[in-house]
Formats: structure tokens, sequence, C-alpha cells
């Protein structure tokens, strides 16, 4: 996952960007959360569903948690990504 964000970093049009960040990571994380749902089900065969929706939220709270320390760590002076038409990354 760290490479395909590495990769990623140096794309130069967007549908690569897209491709190598979105999709590969997406992959990646749904095969992260195969393993803790299948050792969870050996060992509660009987509390399938409870396992399932206890490991699926808390992967969703800690997104949610972690994507707002990353905000708050890269941009914590809320600036505005367009400045008068002009944008900062892409140009006009």
């Amino acid at each position: 996952m760290s490479l395909l964000i590495y990769f990623s970093s140096y794309t130069t049009n967007f549908s690569t960007f897209a491709l190598l960040f979105g999709l590969g990571n997406g992959i990646i994380i749904g095969i992260i959360y195969i393993l803790p749902i299948a050792h969870c089900f050996q060992y509660y065969p009987t509390k399938k569903t409870t396992v399932s929706v206890i490991i699926i939220s808390a992967c969703g709270i800690g997104t949610l948690i972690f994507s707002m320390l990353a905000i708050d760590s890269m941009n914590p002076l809320n600036l505005s990504l367009t400045e008068g038409g002009y944008n900062l990354y892409y140009g006009k």
C-alpha cells in the first residue's frame, strides 16, 4: 500500500493517479479486511454477524478519525485550493 501511494505521487495525469491510488489501495484494503474476519470467524463460529459488524465498524471509525487527523496535519490553516479561479495544484 505504501508503494502504491509512493508511485501515485509521481504520476503526471489524473487517470493514472486514480488507478494507482484509488483502485489499487481499494483492492489492498479489501484484502486487509479478509484477514481479521477470517480469523475471528474461526474463533467465534456462532457469532459471525457480530464479529463482522464490529470489525467493519472499527475500520470505518478508524478511517474517519485518521482522515480528520491527516487533514489537520496537512492543512492546519484550512487554506483553499483555489484562489481567484487559479487551482494551486493543476493551474488554470
